[in-house]
């Protein structure tokens, strides 16, 4: 995997949402390029077995712990030069829809890691963001093929559900914390992920399931001819490290 040419064994990394599917597997690449690593998660959703060999060979320092509770931002983001911040509430196209009250919370936990990374001196946070941010009427034209740059996200703002918001509201965060205190960052807007320890019910997984037990008919969301994008979880891992 080629990255960036950062000397990562003189880096000390924290990883929030580190036990996750994507989080442990930028934990692994950290690893690999000699990156002292801590990582946070509440384990909501990510694994302690993603992290085990880690954890038995003594290779990352572990916490337990919620980000949205008094203190731990401040805690773990202490002492570390770079942060990536993947913690988050968050799920498939479903959950994204019908959990809109979850997702918002996303916005408190955004908000206080940012200014702990402030107060802490962290030279630098890169922010796992989501296609979500980008208008709803650009997603959804069906006559319309886009290529998504970064300035298509808006002005005018049209995020997707309260998920977006909250995604494109931490992106706003960190330019404000960069004009305002030279705090530098870097948003990496994530499209549909797969690939290695993916959750079961995550779209790819389950549309190969259904394709191999025959489904006839085989449903799909719309008329068949839409467009989606998929991106391999090791080329997100790549992606984020070089924006590091």
């Amino acid at each position: 995997m080629e990255v960036n040419k950062m000397n990562w064994s003189h880096s000390r990394v924290l990883v929030t949402g580190g036990a996750s599917f994507i989080g442990s597997a930028l934990v692994d690449e950290l690893i690999k390029r000699g990156a002292r690593v801590r990582v946070v998660d509440n384990f909501s959703s990510g694994k302690r077995e993603y992290l085990k060999s880690h954890l038995d060979s003594g290779a990352i320092e572990l916490d337990d712990a919620d980000l949205l509770e008094p203190g731990v931002a401040a805690k773990v983001v202490r002492g570390m030069n770079l942060v990536f911040h993947l913690a988050a509430d968050h799920g498939g196209r479903g959950y994204v829809d019908l959990h809109q009250a979850a997702c918002a919370t996303n916005l408190a936990l955004d908000g206080m890691l940012f200014r702990a990374c402030h107060q802490a001196g962290v030279e630098k946070v890169v922010f796992a963001s989501s296609g979500c941010v980008y208008a709803n009427y650009l997603q959804t034209d069906p006559n319309e093929i886009l290529y998504l740059t970064e300035d298509k996200a808006g002005p005018p703002y049209d995020a997707d559900n309260l998920y977006g918001w909250a995604k494109l509201m931490g992106e706003m965060t960190l330019q404000a914390y960069y004009r305002d205190f030279g705090m530098k960052s870097a948003s990496c807007r994530y499209f549909t992920v797969y690939g290695e320890r993916g959750h079961e019910n995550h779209a790819v997984i389950a549309m190969t399931a259904r394709a191999f037990i025959k489904q006839n008919p085989f449903v799909v969301w719309g008329n068949g001819e839409q467009i989606r994008n998929w991106t391999y979880v090791g080329d997100i891992v790549s992606g984020t490290l070089r924006a590091a």
